[in-house]
């Protein structure tokens, strides 16, 4: 657009540059900004504060009279507060559009100066629906310190310690618990999934001299 020779020659570039097939950091900013608003609206207003409201004033108003109403101001506190930790710890709106925005955007240009904050985005998404492996690698791709992948790393390692715990299946827990010694062999986790293995041979073994 800025080398263009006519001004018609860079009304187009500038028009194809502003265009939603070509602009993806627009996209992916967008879906950012929407979820953000729709957070703070879940923060203020709730799946159904309305319906909440009307049965809690009913509520006070039956027990004391209309001082009772008094009371909701308290109530919308406790509830906004508790949407609040919602949203900080286990948000319910969906950062699925951000993702698809975020990878569509790095998969065409990877390279861009804008790429970072992309991969950082996408790394705390992905960190936020628990999973780690891609938030390791967006974090990588991203510059992240070290420190914070090294926790990251823990948390994967302890989270795949726990499916093996909690499956039946021999070859889905053996799976696992390979899984964070291959993975990630400077955890804590590798040490404990490595006496899990032994113990898990040592019983095959000994079903077998049975």
């Amino acid at each position: 657009a800025r080398s263009a020779v006519t001004p018609a020659a860079q009304k187009r570039a500038t028009a194809l540059l502003q265009s939603p097939e070509y602009n993806l950091l627009a996209k992916f900013r967008d879906a950012q900004t929407d979820r953000q608003v729709q957070s703070v609206k879940y923060v203020l207003l709730g799946e159904d504060l309305l319906k909440k409201n009307i049965l809690y004033a009913a509520g006070a108003m039956a027990a004391a009279g209309p001082a009772g109403a008094a009371t909701l101001g308290t109530i919308n506190a406790v509830l906004m507060g508790t949407n609040l930790v919602k949203v900080l710890t286990n948000n319910p709106i969906s950062a699925q559009p951000v993702i698809d925005a975020g990878v569509a955007y790095v998969r065409s240009h990877p390279n861009s100066n804008n790429a970072t904050e992309v991969y950082r985005v996408l790394a705390g998404a992905y960190e936020e629906r628990g999973l780690y492996d891609k938030a390791i690698g967006y974090y990588e791709l991203a510059g992240t310190a070290r420190a914070k992948i090294a926790q990251l790393q823990e948390k994967a390692a302890n989270s795949l310690l726990t499916a093996a715990g909690k499956n039946d299946d021999r070859e889905a827990r053996e799976f696992y618990l390979t899984s964070i010694i291959d993975q990630y062999p400077e955890s804590a986790a590798a040490s404990e999934a490595a006496k899990k293995l032994a113990e898990m041979a040592k019983d095959e073994n000994r079903g077998l001299r049975m």
